[in-house]
């Protein structure tokens, strides 16, 4: 299969499984807030949880890996070379970096929500929230390039 056919698949599904899970997020966290105010008891289903570890562990990785594999402190584009080369350096840096931002905000939300704000309100929130912290902390230290020597 041509290369620009499989990045231009790959960056539609990935995409898509972003807006699928700030969608299926954004209504737990709506949830939160609303138990917060004493309006409506927390229902989340079995499928709510497997859609957030799932597609959530997908995002992360691919936040991770692109970051990881970026120039320290440059554009994080170095994924997708040939739609960068098709579509323009400055198109793709901004697809990217809205992407990386869309999961740093809906992250602190969650971390806001489901860990500072009410962690007794629900755990697959909290777990999420300590979870994403972790991610954001190693997505960090990959984009900055930092190492540990012992």
């Amino acid at each position: 299969m041509n290369m620009k056919i499989r990045e231009i698949a790959g960056s539609i599904l990935a995409v898509g499984l972003l807006i699928f899970y700030v969608l299926v997020v954004w209504q737990m966290i709506s949830e939160v807030k609303d138990w917060i105010h004493g309006n409506d008891p927390i229902s989340f289903s079995g499928g709510k949880y497997w859609i957030v570890n799932a597609i959530g562990g997908l995002i992360s990785a691919v936040v991770i890996t692109t970051l990881g594999i970026s120039k320290p402190g440059g554009a994080p584009i170095g994924s997708v070379r040939e739609l960068s080369r098709a579509l323009g350096e400055v198109l793709m840096g901004i697809v990217t970096i809205m992407y990386i931002t869309i999961w740093v905000i809906l992250g602190c939300f969650v971390i806001y929500y489901g860990v500072i704000e009410s962690p007794e309100a629900s755990a697959t929130l909290n777990e999420m929230g300590k979870a994403w912290f972790g991610l954001f902390i190693g997505a960090v230290y990959a984009y900055l390039g930092i190492n540990q020597k012992a």
